[in-house]
């Protein structure tokens, strides 16, 4: 069923030319993350959600600051990752957002 979603969306992305794609791998080659590589997962209403590769974290960019870093080469389009590769990132991913979304103890009283 994912492969099924991942590859109907990925077929809508480059007919409309939607960018970046899912899928797509970065290079950061300026500012305070010079050399991480970031993957590219989903978007929201303002923001492109990225996994952050080595350490695993999510970064979620603004979408003007992304086309904006694009345009500056302050960030370089690497490839698309494998259907495999991308499938243990998301999985990463989803593994991560629940934890974003929890308070920290000393905030729930406990």
């Amino acid at each position: 069923m994912f492969w099924l979603k991942f590859s109907i969306i990925r077929f809508y992305q480059k007919i409309f030319k939607k960018y970046p794609q899912i899928g797509d791998s970065f290079a950061i080659i300026a500012g305070d993350f010079l050399g991480y590589s970031i993957i590219y997962i989903e978007s929201g209403r303002e923001t492109y959600n990225f996994l952050m590769i080595p350490d695993n974290c999510i970064m979620k960019v603004p979408k003007k600051e992304f086309i904006r870093g694009l345009k500056l080469k302050y960030i370089e389009e690497i490839e698309q990752i494998p259907y495999f590769a991308f499938s243990l990132c998301y999985k990463e991913y989803q593994f991560i957002v629940p934890s974003l979304d929890r308070k920290p103890p000393f905030l729930n009283g406990g």
